[in-house]
């Protein structure tokens, strides 16, 4: 027997379907069997990156949860490594999951380049967190106008 698999431009809707009718039924049953369903279904909505190690419920980087410490930026007392303390200070989620990984690439007029391990990873960057590296980067130094990540 061949099942459908919940995957494709109607996944989002089978997903769905199948959450409603597992709420529906937990509803109806004791709390144990709620709390097993309840279990079932934080199952079905979360994701496992085993590259990374990380047990992710939703779609915003806010929600990620990290399996192992988040690892400390090097204290070797260049700008880049103060911006990264300060940064591991905000959110240290997001520190390790973006902002640990990138590597100092050079600085050219006033603008630092870093490296990232993906292209993926430096478009994300780019796109979603330029404004918080900057800021960390420029209460490091002042002089800093840009930063640019690459991969």
């Amino acid at each position: 027997m061949q099942l459908p698999r919940p995957v494709g431009r109607e996944a989002a809707l089978r997903k769905y379907d199948i959450l409603s009718a597992l709420m529906a039924f937990a509803l109806s049953k004791d709390k144990h069997v709620q709390r097993q369903v309840l279990r079932v279904m934080a199952l079905i909505t979360t994701r496992y990156n085993w590259q990374r190690d990380e047990l992710t419920m939703g779609q915003g980087v806010s929600n990620v949860v990290p399996l192992r410490a988040v690892p400390t930026p090097a204290a070797d007392g260049s700008v880049w490594a103060t911006a990264q303390a300060m940064l591991l200070d905000e959110d240290a989620a997001t520190y390790g999951t973006w902002f640990h990984a990138l590597t100092d690439a050079g600085v050219e007029a006033n603008c630092l380049t870093l490296a990232a391990p993906t292209r993926f990873h430096a478009t994300y960057v780019s796109t979603n967190l330029k404004e918080r590296l900057l800021a960390a980067l420029r209460r490091a130094d002042p002089s800093f106008r840009d930063v640019r990540v690459v991969a």
